[in-house]
């Protein structure tokens, strides 16, 4: 679980006090808000760090970093076997804070030597959405949902059929219901609380999966509500900080695409102008344009094939609930 985000029903979709971001990083491309989770096996030396209270000290494998604990907190996860630990950071960070917090992980994992990484690990990371408003969220996940395939790709196929981050590409349910949220919003009044709306999301995430509501997507939502984040969780584990920064970078860059648009483009993101932005450049130099210098990271993956079907999956989510909103309308009690 996300440390230091505070449970708020209110701030979900609305909009909380401007804070003062951290200083931005030359290694990173934002400096939002995340929480990072970073699952490994075989991790007796890492416990061993801990032991030790993160001070100085000698061991049998020389002197013990300290100063990530700092920045992390070790905690142990029951899906995970052969001393299996999860990394977390302490708090969210974001810009120079969490490359300060990537880099004392750097020096860990170098002082752990061989930790293991399995099908059973992976790396989550919660975008903090409390600034958001419900209208950019569903950007975010629409701008996510056009490029999933490709993302899965790069973290490797096998990743698709992992039972923990199931694509939202192979549930058509799932897709349903993130349509029929985006109708809730659309029709959303001023004052309608965001916790009613997101019963009615919880309502149908129940129903898609038999009674009960699961986190085990590549991109959970469901943490919106208690945390004010979402979750990306298709990222297999690792103890390469360089692939864990590369995975921070790309989450960073479709939040920046969207929040920024106006800023950096002179106009709001909205769906129907990437759509005729990908038909106007191509692939490549939309996802270059969406990426930047991902571009050599995600290139190697692209698929013109998997990004127009990735735009046609997100245009359907988008629209095809317009036929749908005098339903909607009755059910949050709106006059239409």
């Amino acid at each position: 679980m996300l440390q230091g985000i505070p449970s708020s029903r209110a701030s979900f979709g609305g909009r909380v006090p401007t804070t003062t971001l951290p200083r931005a990083s030359r290694l990173l491309a934002g400096r939002s808000l995340l929480g990072v989770e970073i699952e490994l096996e075989n991790a007796s030396s890492i416990i061993e760090a801990e032991a030790v209270s993160c001070e100085l000290a000698s061991s049998q494998r020389g002197v013990v970093p300290k100063d990530w604990c700092a920045h992390w907190l070790l905690k142990t996860d029951g899906s995970l076997r052969r001393t299996g630990v999860e990394l977390v950071l302490r708090r969210p960070m974001g810009g120079i804070k969490l490359e300060q917090a990537l880099v004392s992980l750097d020096e860990l994992f170098a002082y752990a030597g061989e930790v293991e990484v399995t099908e059973r690990c992976s790396v989550h990371i919660h975008m903090d959405t409390r600034p958001l408003e419900y209208k950019t969220i569903i950007n975010i996940v629409l701008l996510y949902l056009m490029f999933e395939e490709i993302i899965f790709s790069w973290c490797g196929t096998h990743r698709e059929k992992n039972p923990y981050c199931l694509p939202w590409l192979y549930n058509n349910e799932l897709l349903s219901a993130l349509s029929r949220f985006h109708g809730y919003i659309e029709v959303l009044d001023a004052t309608t609380p965001p916790s009613m709306v997101f019963e009615e999301f919880k309502s149908d995430m129940q129903s898609i999966f038999g009674g009960e509501l699961t986190k085990y997507t590549s991109l959970n939502l469901l943490p919106l509500l208690s945390l004010g984040s979402i979750e990306f969780r298709m990222f297999p584990g690792t103890n390469s900080v360089t692939d864990i920064t590369n995975y921070v970078n790309l989450v960073y860059k479709l939040y920046n695409f969207v929040v920024y648009s106006e800023r950096s483009r002179g106009y709001e993101f909205s769906l129907k102008n990437e759509l005729a932005l990908l038909s106007g450049m191509g692939p490549e130099e939309y996802t270059k344009l969406v990426f930047g210098n991902l571009w050599e990271v995600l290139g190697p993956h692209l698929s013109a094939t998997k990004l127009y079907s990735g735009a046609r999956r997100a245009q359907e989510v988008l629209f095809s609930n317009k036929a749908k909103l005098r339903t909607v309308h009755h059910s949050l009690n709106l006059d239409i």
